[in-house]
């Protein structure tokens, strides 16, 4: 054996271990919280995760050849969905000079996949038509999010866009532009949350307003009104003690809640009573 070869081989077992490696740790961090979910039957995030990183990000793939190499990682629809969004998660760039100066961006599913950067209408147009090819079914959602240039109530048009598919009669929601990270002034921290993947949608109505009330997936649909007097609350406070059907409670009822402290040490969220 050539000095050559010896070395693609070392090479491509470093990759093997790096890429092993990187994933053990998020699963011991929490990363891979939904993997062993019994809503998610049959799937293992975790290995398709794993697959999706070793896939190439070249830039001439057609959508019929991406759909094809993640449909081959996934055994489950739910399999399906995630090798999406973690290839667009992982593949894609945030457009911050087109946020920032609210510049048009194309959010045509075909020219996002060329491009690779966009805004959050192109992370949601690419999965929705990766989901079609794979034969999810799954809807973009457009609305209304308080993101960083959130001032207090606001009557804009929608500025941000997401998705839903339904599995095995199980609806759930996927953001993959806030999972990829967060735009905050001129900057954008890719920093992935797996928060966005499937987030408990009485949750997730404290950042994210459905133009149609149906997609808020809530028993009791908060109007456009409501959702603007629900304080802002960090999504990882949720289980730091934040009473989330008291606040609902007390929004409906036409109070404005007080917005909680919350203290962050190591990370997690520390909550005062209010």
């Amino acid at each position: 054996m050539n000095k050559g070869k010896i070395i693609i081989r070392v090479a491509a077992a470093l990759l093997v271990l790096v890429l092993t490696g990187c994933a053990s740790a998020l699963h011991q961090s929490g990363y891979y919280r939904n993997q062993i979910d019994p809503q998610y039957p049959g799937s293992d995030f975790m290995r398709v995760d794993q697959e999706v990183l070793k896939m190439s990000g070249r830039q001439n793939v057609s959508m019929e050849q991406l759909a094809d190499q993640l449909g081959a990682i996934a055994a489950t629809d739910w399999e399906k969905a995630r090798a999406i969004h973690t290839w667009i998660v992982r593949n894609l760039e945030f457009d911050r000079r087109a946020f920032t100066q609210e510049l048009e961006v194309s959010c045509d599913a075909d020219d996002v996949l060329s491009e690779r950067k966009t805004l959050s209408c192109g992370y949601a147009a690419l999965f929705q038509r990766l989901a079609e090819e794979l034969g999810l079914e799954s809807e973009l959602i457009q609305g209304y999010v308080k993101d960083s240039r959130y001032e207090g109530f606001d009557t804009v048009a929608n500025n941000h866009a997401w998705n839903i598919v339904t599995i095995d009669g199980q609806s759930a929601i996927i953001d993959t532009a806030w999972a990829a990270g967060q735009a905050r002034d001129d900057d954008f921290s890719k920093d992935y949350d797996e928060y966005y993947f499937n987030p408990p949608p009485q949750q997730l109505i404290f950042s994210h307003y459905p133009e149609q009330q149906a997609r808020q997936l809530l028993d009791e649909p908060l109007s456009r009104e409501e959702y603007f007097r629900l304080p802002q609350i960090p999504p990882h406070a949720f289980d730091r003690g934040v009473n989330l059907s008291l606040i609902l409670e007390r929004t409906r009822d036409g109070k404005t809640i007080t917005m909680p402290i919350f203290y962050e040490v190591d990370n997690p969220y520390y909550l005062e009573e209010f």
